[in-house]
């Protein structure tokens, strides 16, 4: 996937909260979605092994330096 993509993917997550009404997320639903869909292109099966994948040093600072997201939810 190519960085143009990500920006991309994440425009369309925004979209995501924007329609969203509830603002009492700790977190933005579209970083978790961006991170979800990151972890399933890297062939992670379930949550367990993508909140694994996301909060290892290299892909943490894959996400902050790439797309912006600096806390995993």
């Amino acid at each position: 996937m190519k960085m143009g993509q990500l920006s991309e993917l994440r425009a369309c997550m925004y979209e995501v909260e924007e329609a969203s009404d509830f603002k009492g997320y700790w977190f933005r639903i579209s970083d978790l979605l961006l991170i979800v869909v990151c972890g399933m292109l890297c062939a992670l099966e379930n949550m367990s092994e993508i909140y694994d994948w996301a909060i290892a040093k290299p892909v943490r600072a894959f996400l902050a330096e790439q797309i912006g997201i600096v806390e995993i939810p």
